[in-house]
């Protein structure tokens, strides 16, 4: 009778150990699945955040862009109307800033530096 318990105990054993062996080799399987899953999540959180960088240095040159070109336009028009070519210089300041329109309308004041002119001069902007 002994004998036939320490048989069973051996075969216990033997079971539970192989039972261990399994459940340790599944929660490998699960850690390594899971490390995985969170690299590649790593991943693709680093993707977007480069592809969002890339977007807004792309946006920033962009509106760089077009500040240069709506500057270059806006250099060349009157600052009062917005609509007519720069055309007079007023003087003594010697101011390039309206067109001859404009002029008539300022009473006699720079819109730029709110100096008096005394003298207008037709100016050619190219």
């Amino acid at each position: 009778m002994v004998e036939r318990r320490r048989g069973i105990r051996i075969i216990a054993f033997i079971f539970y150990s192989i039972a261990t062996v399994s459940a340790m080799r599944k929660v490998w399987k699960l850690w390594k699945a899971y490390e995985e899953k969170q690299m590649r999540a790593r991943i693709l959180q680093d993707r977007r955040e480069r592809a969002e960088r890339l977007e807004a240095n792309r946006n920033r040159a962009d509106a760089a862009d077009i500040r240069n070109a709506t500057s270059d336009v806006d250099l060349r028009l009157c600052v009062v109307c917005l609509n007519n070519p720069r055309e007079v210089i007023l003087l003594p300041c010697g101011h390039v800033v309206v067109c001859v329109d404009c002029m008539e309308r300022l009473n006699g004041t720079c819109p730029l530096c709110r100096m008096s002119f005394s003298r207008t001069h037709a100016a050619y902007v190219s």
